[in-house]
């Protein structure tokens, strides 16, 4: 197990998004998590990734428990994810938005940056030709001189993609990365997906879209109303009564 998340629960002013959940991720593996809106997924992404703190119950990663750790810390451990909504900057271009996940494996100081010595400038270009390469990978090589800001939307996933994978994680917390997107762009995420996971990096996986969650998943757990009350292979979840109930109704 790469994460661990045991009795995982939280209270906001009495009222509790998520409650008692526990589950493991497989080093090397793409382990979904989905649920109707407001189920608690993105409140347990906030946990394990150190946005808010959990009430109760404990986030291990690479078997050491890293509750007490900051979102900071906890991407330097391994740990990189992105959000629902786009977060890019937009007047920077996209080969410098990439670089921008690089930052936690540079050795260079604000001294050291401030006077442009040369361990400065060697960590900038090797920041450089990381984005790029990342950039390629996820079929954006041709536009890394453009905005970010004049990029399309599915465009602008796929860079924060490889912003994501610049940071060298060894897991992937990927929150609804299709919203938003048209079906061949969602076609081209699928594909994408995959190749992360032959490069050995394992993925936590939000979505709606329930054809690209059954096509990459591994495994698949289900909470509704902050409990989890499925886990299972695809197949076992497509047929799972909880689960229609818990999305269709009775």
């Amino acid at each position: 197990m790469i994460l661990e998340v045991k009795d995982l629960t939280k209270t906001f002013q009495g009222l509790t998004a998520v409650k008692q959940v526990s589950f493991g991720v497989e080093k090397g593996r793409i382990k979904a998590l989905i649920g109707p809106n407001g189920a608690g997924k993105t409140t347990t992404f906030n946990m394990i990734t150190g946005l808010i703190t959990a009430t109760h119950g404990t986030v291990t990663f690479n078997g050491e428990v890293i509750n007490a750790y900051p979102p900071h810390m906890r991407a330097k451990k391994g740990i990189s994810r992105t959000f629902q909504n786009i977060r890019t900057f937009p007047e920077m271009t996209a080969l410098e938005n990439v670089m921008v996940g690089c930052h936690l494996r540079t050795n260079t100081g604000l001294c050291a940056a401030a006077l442009r010595l040369p361990l400065c400038r060697a960590d900038e270009e090797k920041a450089r030709e990381r984005a790029l390469q990342e950039l390629a990978f996820v079929g954006l090589g041709d536009r890394s001189h453009l905005l970010a800001g004049s990029l399309a939307m599915g465009e602008q996933r796929l860079m924060e993609i490889a912003r994501t994978l610049a940071s060298e994680p060894e897991l992937v917390l990927f929150d609804e990365p299709a919203a938003g997107l048209n079906g061949k762009e969602t076609e081209q995420l699928a594909e994408d997906l995959l190749k992360i996971k032959e490069r050995g990096i394992t993925i936590l996986l939000v979505e709606h879209d329930m054809r690209m969650v059954m096509r990459v998943a591994d495994e698949i757990i289900v909470i509704n109303y902050g409990t989890k009350i499925a886990q299972g292979t695809p197949e076992e979840i497509r047929n799972n009564s909880d689960v229609i109930t818990a999305y269709l109704g009775k």
